[in-house]
């Protein structure tokens, strides 16, 4: 079989798997695979092509082919297929490619033949299996007795078991017959001999030992369940265990829930085309539609009126992901892609609950209430090893011995006033030493700027001491105050500075701890006020209070501009409007309608009051033809039809009868005067018109006679005759007719 690979209408790449196939057993079949994996027989590089993506099995001299995931796009003179057996000229199309087989008719006393040869090859295999020497597997190939693989159907079956082992390993052998030196797969674009390739392969050096392995392991077919391993370059297909919901909400919502089985998923009102059916006004006839492809689901607007809203913003086409929302009309989409295959293998993983939040708290320990010394001890200086340092960084017994100094001072003050300002000078350097915290290497004692009265020293030491107790009970603000007034006094004296800034730090945490607590209420006093909006919203969106509810949108909008319900809420609002809008129109539409059906009937009505029975049946017949009339005016015509004949035939009845009576009694002019009387009343009397075209033509005789011996006698000079005559021709004569009016113009000359 010869297989042709185009693309674009040029062709790639030939493949001629004839060789391969010579000598093969009748039940025996022979697999070769179709993939972009470089083991495949008809390799097709391609991402969008799995790396096994069918199979071509040759088997009972018949081809056939085979995919080998239901997810896999395998379509056959284009339909889809699964399985199918192959003719010759067939066209398969996988991607991109077309893949064209030409399949030769095959000879059945050669395949008998054949057939004989493999079984004798195969029990010739089998004994060869049983050897220990590695070397024994290949002896057929390597017999000088025997022929090559091109002239003997021994050497061919070997060949063709080598291929078939080849072509249907796992990943992991495939893996192992590269390493070891295997080439037995197709070369890509080109004019590819598969038979050479696997001639060699059978022919050159021996298999690895594991082949008898893998060719005991395969099936009788000779076909292998393929199973393809994804990797990091692995095919862009859903998953086979991936599961696709819609959750919907809304008031036209036909379900709560919707599974995504179908390539196509079209949404809109039409129930014909669509299945997902939205009886919104807002939605077109087909609005949108959901595709499942190989790499995913897209969501695409057919161009519809309104559009269709993907987390907020207008789309045309995107890829939708799972908990992807999406809006056409009023009803919402919420994409769930689940799996079986995780429910299945939950237990296996971390044993977290069903929507379980799993939070970290992080702990971040302020210490505020601090002691001073500790704090300059960090700071400023090293671990003290003197024992009166150590003494003076305790609070306590630093209080307790600036006691004692003051006391000491006092006594030493009142016992020697010569020594009074040495011992002050000497006890004012101790205390600077001890407050300062100098490392035990600092042996020179700071020089006072100015000397100090002993009160102000006791104010100095007193005020120190209160502004670090201050401090230590985290009353920062009162701490400052205290030590800024020690600051005044003498900037320098012990650790002021360096308390004052750690009092001013703390004051700021404290200050900025406070913010972010009033930032809270105000944020919690604000979700409150919200809430409450929303819910007024709310009731007014249910009553249908347009300004009041368009006022409360404003408002939520300012205080939470993100807020999610606003948007529902307009939108079912919005929707309520666009719906009365819609009756005002059809009630405008129907209310037009009706005026012109009314109008119509108006000309037959105004016939019917004046009494013109016969213009009334005339109009009343041309409105009761009209279609789609209302029921009402329809019965209003009728009804006036009826009473109009009703009354024309009283008028015309006693003109009719009278007419006859005057005819026969050879009145012919009184007869023809109520006869044309008729016709002013009923135009279409068909009595009337005949008689009357009758006794036209016999009074139109009778005068013309009369007017011509009138005219006779006028020119003998017989005018008194003749004026007998002329009146004799009126009296005949109908008032409308020419002899009528002859007679009348002659008459006149001789009243003169």
């Amino acid at each position: 079989m010869n297989i042709n690979v185009l693309k674009n209408n040029e062709l790639l790449a030939k493949f001629d798997l004839s060789k391969e196939i010579e000598g093969a057993a009748t039940g025996q079949g022979v697999t070769f695979f179709i993939g972009r994996a470089q083991h495949c027989h008809v390799l097709l590089d391609d991402m969008q092509i799995s790396r096994e993506h069918a199979q071509l099995i040759f088997k009972n001299a018949e081809w056939f082919i085979k995919k080998n995931s239901p997810y896999n796009e395998l379509r056959l003179n284009g339909s889809d297929v699964s399985e199918a057996k192959l003719k010759n000229g067939d066209l398969i199309t996988v991607g991109q490619y077309i893949l064209s087989f030409t399949i030769p008719e095959y000879n059945k006393k050669d395949e008998a033949e054949a057939k004989s040869g493999a079984l004798d090859r195969a029990h010739k295999f089998e004994d060869q299996q049983k050897g220990s020497a590695p070397t024994e597997a290949t002896g057929v190939a390597t017999n000088p007795d025997e022929k090559t693989s091109s002239d003997h159907p021994d050497s061919t079956q070997t060949s063709t078991a080598t291929a078939t082992a080849t072509a249907t390993a796992t990943a992991d052998d495939l893996e192992v017959s590269k390493e070891a030196g295997s080439d037995h797969a197709a070369e890509g674009i080109g004019d590819v001999n598969l038979g050479q390739a696997f001639d060699e392969g059978a022919q050159g050096e021996a298999a690895p030992t594991d082949f008898q392995a893998t060719t005991d392991a395969l099936p009788a077919d000779g076909s292998f369940p393929v199973q393809e391993v994804e990797e990091a370059d692995g095919t862009k297909v859903m998953q086979s265990f991936a599961k696709v919901e819609l959750e919907l909400f809304g008031e036209h919502a036909p379900y709560d829930r919707y599974v995504v089985d179908g390539k196509e998923t079209f949404i809109g009102r039409d129930t014909n085309k669509c299945q997902i059916i939205l009886n919104d006004p807002e939605v077109s006839s087909v609005h949108a539609v959901i595709k499942k492809t190989k790499i995913g689901l897209v969501l695409e607007d057919l161009q519809s009126g309104n559009g269709t809203i993907l987390n907020g913003g207008r789309i045309n086409k995107v890829d939708l992901s799972n908990n992807d929302e999406f809006i056409i009309g009023s009803t919402t989409f919420t994409v769930k892609i689940s799996s079986d295959f995780m429910s299945k293998e939950e237990k296996r993983l971390m044993p977290v609950e069903e929507n379980q939040v799993i939070e970290i708290e992080e702990v971040v320990e302020e210490v505020v209430d601090q002691s001073v010394d500790s704090l300059l001890a960090g700071k400023n200086a090293p671990v003290e090893k003197s024992f009166i340092k150590r003494i003076l960084k305790d609070p306590q017994k630093r209080k307790k011995l600036i006691i004692g100094v003051v006391v000491l001072m006092g006594a030493m003050l009142m016992l020697d006033d010569g020594g009074q300002q040495d011992d002050a000078a000497k006890n004012k350097a101790k205390k600077a030493a001890a407050g300062s915290g100098l490392g035990s290497g600092d042996k020179t004692a700071a020089i006072p700027k100015k000397k100090r009265s002993p009160e102000e020293e006791q104010f100095l030491s007193a005020t120190y001491a209160l502004g670090q107790e201050l401090f230590n009970t985290g009353k920062y603000a009162d701490a400052i105050i205290e030590l800024e007034k020690v600051k005044r006094v003498d900037p320098d004296y012990q650790s002021t500075k360096e308390l004052i800034e750690l009092a001013s730090e703390g004051l700021r945490k404290i200050e900025e701890l406070e913010r972010k607590r009033q930032a809270e209420l105000e944020r919690a006093e604000r979700v409150k006020k919200v809430k409450e909006l929303v819910e007024k919203a709310k009731e007014a969106t249910k009553e249908r209070n347009v300004s009041v509810a368009e006022a409360l949108f404003g408002k939520i909008a300012e205080m939470d501009p993100e807020n999610f319900d606003v948007p529902q809420l307009k939108m079912e609002l919005d929707a309520w409007k666009k719906e009365q809008e819609r009756i005002k129109v059809e009630q405008a539409q129907k209310e037009a309608e009706r005026n012109r059906k009314v109008a119509a009937l108006a000309p037959s009505k105004g016939y019917f009051l004046k009494k013109d029975w016969y213009r009334a049946i005339i109009k009343l017949e041309e409105f009761l033809k009209l279609k789609d009339m209302d029921e009402d005016l329809v019965q209003e015509g009728t009804k006036m039809m009826e009473e109009s004949k009703e009354n024309l035939k009283l008028l015309v009845d006693p003109l009719l009868g009278k007419a006859r009576s005057l005819k026969e009694g050879q009145d012919l002019k009184g007869a023809y005067e109520n006869y044309n009387q008729i016709l002013q009343y009923d135009p279409a009397n068909e009595e009337a018109m005949n008689e009357m075209n009758l006794i036209r033509e016999m009074l139109n005789n009778r005068s013309k006679k009369i007017y011509r011996e009138a005219i006779i006698s006028e020119s003998l000079s017989l005018f008194d005759d003749a004026k007998e005559k002329l009146q004799e021709v009126q009296q005949v004569s109908p008032s409308d007719s020419d002899y009528y009016k002859k007679a009348t113009e002659k008459l006149k000359d001789y009243l003169d």
